[in-house]
């Protein structure tokens, strides 16, 4: 689980200004959304959808019912957009936050981008970063115990954490929700309510408002390895 968030830090607020100018010119369609409202794609187009402002959700579906979070994309970044509902395996993609897209034609955006080696290079990026994504909740899956799961999860965010307390703790300014932790690692609810308690108990981790504090990083590596070496535990 070490991509959870769709992200181009390469850009600058004059590239981004630019990226998405170019995006909107290719564009075919572009809405607003409401948080948690789902994003419907028009199919006569394989589709590109790019965020415009705020982040949305890409869940991983299947025709019985099933569903697993992916990774979250935020503004700037885009994605394939496939959740056909007749596909026995499909894409949903659902507005984390109030946001705004573009859809955008995937073999226009190739034939406009192919000329520029950079944004090439920035497009194979981003779809690498979607494979990465489902193979690393694959192996989770197989190999680690709910803990397991729930420790790497918050491991991979403290990682992309930028914010510090005065003594070294990581701080998680925007801690995803109990649900969306389950969607993520295939995890029910109250099961990873109880384990974010034992995190908690152990001085792991510590809840402040909507943020969390990882107090101790090497114990919540510590309990990674413990956790993903092969023992399981029942859902």
């Amino acid at each position: 689980m070490d991509v959870l968030y769709l992200c181009d830090n390469t850009l600058t607020k004059e590239s981004r200004c630019q990226k998405d100018q170019m995006m909107r010119s290719l564009a075919f369609f572009e809405k607003s959304y409401r948080k948690n409202e789902l994003i419907l794609v028009d199919f006569a187009q394989i589709a590109v959808v790019y965020v415009l402002q705020g982040a949305l959700k890409v869940f991983i579906c299947n025709d019985f019912g099933a569903e697993k979070l992916l990774y979250y994309v935020v503004e700037g970044c885009s994605c394939l957009a496939n959740h056909h509902e007749e596909e026995q395996v499909y894409l949903r993609l659902e507005a984390g936050v109030d946001c705004k897209v573009c859809f955008v034609g995937f073999f226009s955006l190739m034939t406009h981008i192919c000329e520029d080696k950079d944004s090439f290079t920035k497009m194979l990026h981003m779809i690498s970063q979607q494979m990465a994504a489902i193979e690393a909740n694959l192996l989770d899956l197989a190999s680690c115990s709910l803990k397991g799961r729930i420790c790497k999860f918050i491991a991979a965010l403290a990682e992309q954490s930028t914010l510090f307390t005065s003594d070294g703790a990581v701080i998680l300014k925007k801690f995803p929700s109990r649900v969306d932790i389950a969607r993520f690692t295939g995890i029910r609810k109250r099961n990873v309510i109880k384990c974010l308690s034992e995190l908690q108990e152990q001085g792991i981790i510590r809840k402040e408002g909507k943020r969390m504090i990882i107090v101790d990083f090497e114990q919540l590596k510590a309990e990674i390895a413990v956790g993903c070496g092969g023992k399981s535990e029942r859902k």
